[in-house]
């Protein structure tokens, strides 16, 4: 393999190492036997009422909790434009919950014009209770509408979403492409008219070659970001109109790409995550991924951030400096802040301590995004993934007014289990000193 990447000149500040584990705050959210179990978890507290929490896994399953994620009810719920799977979870300041999905109109096959037709939205206004409110936007039938990711501007409430346009998923076709797409909401009922926002385009494989992986990010004013993967790089784009148009992205990482092998999980990726703060006026742009830069065998998530709104950008700089969570396979990562409190986490599965596919979940934070690291395994026994087991393709981590909620999936005795850690930041600050 061609090794893509500079020498990174400087490490963060030495990271902590924690010296026990919080499984004793693990819950158990869903289980089910193999492929037909829950996973790629999505996971939002109420911007309204902590206490409120919402739960999303593939492919149409909805967990509520109303008191802070001890116990979890699951909720039926149905589209009129179907539910197929990557749910994204989110709410408003208003304590509006929606959840974001790929679409299935057809009943009894994938039928080209239906399948992934278009990005479904349901909200809910009573913290998760019931979801009558379905929309949609991006319909451009028979193109496929796939992995989407939503940012809601917590000043404004704008809702803005981006995602992958296929031509036809799957197609070994040259001439069939996919790029970037985009829509924004006030509301999550009435949307823009989706709009192409990559100049670049890529394939139809669902692999290294193909645009994913897009994020986007509020900004400042009228300002909104947007990352994306495709092929050797990571690409940095952005709108000054509040989304209007967009400008011509630009390469600002190097990396194999976003597709790579963990042994013993179905498929992996380093999609980014990505945020926008604003500091006295100017958009600090945050970014976190992971690639396979060093080797196949050490798969490491990275940082880099934007001091200047997207103009230049630091080396991208590894997460842990220390041997312990760095070396072997950290993968699936997922980045957040806290606004509130300012606090970064990062979650992701880590095998640093093994040389077989067992595997733990580590959960690290940051005061500041280049501070001092402190890590912690959530899990107390390490799980062992199968190959042949659909594993998601994303966990996630949210944190608010201190509140943190990492969700996840475990492979344990041939069940997929979703599972999450009633943490705070006083909390964990306790349990690593």
């Amino acid at each position: 393999m061609n090794k893509l990447g500079a020498l990174v000149l400087g490490l963060f500040t030495l990271s902590v190492v924690a010296a026990q584990d919080a499984s004793e705050y693990v819950v158990t959210v869903a289980s089910g036997i193999g492929a037909f179990g829950p996973e790629e978890p999505s996971i939002n507290i109420n911007r309204k009422k902590t206490k409120h929490q919402v739960i999303g896994t593939n492919i149409n399953r909805l967990f509520v909790s109303h008191n802070g994620g001890k116990t979890w009810d699951k909720k039926d719920i149905s589209s009129q434009y179907g539910i197929w799977g990557d749910p994204v979870i989110a709410s408003n300041s208003n304590g509006d919950f929606f959840f974001f999905h790929l679409s299935w109109p057809g009943v009894h096959k994938q039928e080209k014009d239906s399948w992934l037709d278009r990005m479904v939205i349901q909200k809910s206004e009573d913290f998760g209770e019931t979801w009558p409110k379905d929309n949609y936007t991006g319909l451009n039938a028979p193109k496929d509408q796939d992995k989407q990711w939503v940012n809601i501007d917590p000043e404004t409430g704008k809702m803005h979403m981006t995602w992958t346009q296929f031509d036809e998923y799957d197609s070994k076709d040259v001439n069939d492409i996919t790029v970037a797409m985009y829509s924004s909401s006030m509301d999550g009922e009435t949307w823009s008219k989706a709009q192409r926002i990559s100049t670049k385009f890529g394939n139809c494989l669902d692999l290294s070659q193909t645009l994913e992986g897009i994020i986007p990010a509020a900004g400042n004013g009228d300002k909104v970001h947007s990352v994306w993967m495709l092929g050797d790089s990571l690409y940095y784009n952005d709108s000054n109109d509040d989304g209007k148009t967009w400008n011509v992205e630009k390469g600002i990482f190097k990396t194999p790409g976003w597709e790579f092998d963990v042994p013993g999980i179905n498929r992996t990726n380093g999609f980014p995550s990505f945020l926008s703060v604003n500091e006295n006026g100017t958009d600090v742009l945050y970014l976190s991924w992971s690639d396979q830069t060093k080797s196949y065998d050490d798969t490491e998530v990275w940082n880099a951030m934007s001091k200047d709104g997207g103009k230049t950008w630091s080396e991208q700089k590894p997460l842990s400096s220390t041997e312990q969570y760095s070396k072997g396979h950290q993968f699936f990562s997922n980045m957040y802040r806290d606004s509130e409190k300012g606090t970064f986490y990062w979650l992701f599965y880590d095998r640093s301590a093994y040389d077989d596919h067992k595997t733990d979940i580590v959960l690290a934070w940051a005061d500041t995004f280049e501070g001092e690291k402190k890590f912690i395994k959530l899990n107390k026994e390490p799980f062992t993934p199968k190959k042949e087991i659909f594993f998601g393709d994303y966990i996630q981590v949210d944190a608010h007014k201190g509140v943190v909620r990492p969700v996840w999936t475990e492979f344990i005795n041939g069940n997929l289990v979703v599972k999450t850690a009633l943490l705070s930041y006083k909390k964990l600050n306790k349990l690593v000193r």
